[in-house]
């Protein structure tokens, strides 16, 4: 029996090719607008902005030529938002991606009108409200922000090098991953904020974010963050966006700093100046308090000692 002939042997390139006429002699070139949520973020300042576009179980890559990106507004993890651009295949890896030339937001947030979200606070008895001063030293700051924005890095890096700068204590950094786009954001800021409240392992919650539209920031303008932050028995101090960029997160917090690096240099500024060269530079931890336990003791002891003396009393009759 003869058997069935080889295919034709063909190379990588050779495949990958192919696949790139087809896709090309389908599309034309032709613009397409695709939305879904941005993951796998990954950039450069001197490179293209490369990301997966993801819905349900599907996904497709997509990349801001660094040509353009200055044009388009900044993406990041977790953002909803609708990209038009033309759809390719990049040949060496046969990936099939999204030339990208413009970027949405999908359904920003709803910026509830100022004086809805301030009546609805002061029917709740939360507003107006007494802002909340610092304790006279800090010894752990919450610092609320997307594991992946730069505001994280802006914040941790400024607030180490003005308190190095002044010679002052530091205080522990407790990062808290947040989103802070898309309509899971506000819930998340929100629980954050009221988790932190029952834990009181931190003495102040800073709240950071970079600058942005007002579509971008609309998501601080939130009623669930502003009842968390007017709620809260521990200070927030935000650091969002550049002037005039003002949200309402703003006006309900404690204290309001213009950028997250302005926030970072405020708090490091606040605690006290080492008072000598060999003095730690970290804030050391609450000491404990060993009343209660030395009043439990001398209560045992005294219980003891009657019971001895009662024994004792009681062997001599």
């Amino acid at each position: 029996m003869a058997e069935d002939p080889l295919p034709p042997k063909r190379t990588i390139r050779q495949i990958n090719y192919l696949v790139h006429e087809i896709v090309q002699a389908e599309m034309h070139d032709d613009p397409v607008r695709v939305e879904g949520t941005v993951r796998d973020r990954w950039s450069r300042e001197d490179s293209p902005i490369i990301f997966k576009l993801q819905r349900d179980s599907y996904s497709i890559h997509c990349i801001i030529p660094q040509s353009v990106r200055h044009t388009v507004i900044n993406v990041e993890n977790g953002q909803e938002v609708s990209v038009t651009g033309t759809v390719q295949i990049y040949a060496p890896r046969g990936e099939l991606q999204i030339k990208v030339d413009k970027v949405e937001l999908v359904d920003p947030q709803p910026r509830e009108a100022e004086a809805v979200v301030f009546e609805r606070l002061g029917a709740a008895g939360l507003w107006p409200k007494e802002k909340k001063p610092l304790t006279p030293i800090l010894r752990t700051v919450a610092l609320l922000t997307s594991e992946s924005s730069k505001a994280r890095r802006d914040f941790e890096v400024t607030y180490l090098k003005e308190a190095e700068r002044e010679n002052r204590l530091q205080a522990t950094i407790k990062f808290v991953d947040v989103a802070l786009y898309g309509p899971h954001a506000p819930h998340q800021i929100a629980e954050a904020i009221k988790r932190l409240n029952r834990s009181k392992e931190v003495d102040v919650i800073a709240l950071v974010r970079g600058g942005g539209g007002d579509a971008d920031l609309s998501v601080l303008n939130d009623y669930g963050i502003a009842e968390a932050i007017c709620k809260s028995s521990i200070p927030v101090v935000t650091g969002i966006g550049h002037e005039p960029d003002i949200s309402i997160a703003d006006r309900v917090a404690d204290e309001d700093q213009i950028t997250p690096t302005a926030a970072a240099s405020f708090l490091a500024r606040h605690n006290p100046m080492i008072a000598g060269s060999d003095a730690p530079a970290q804030v050391a931890a609450k000491p404990r308090d060993y009343r209660l336990a030395a009043l439990i003791l001398l209560v045992i002891a005294g219980a003891l000692a009657a019971v001895l003396i009662a024994v004792l009393i009681s062997t001599a009759q």
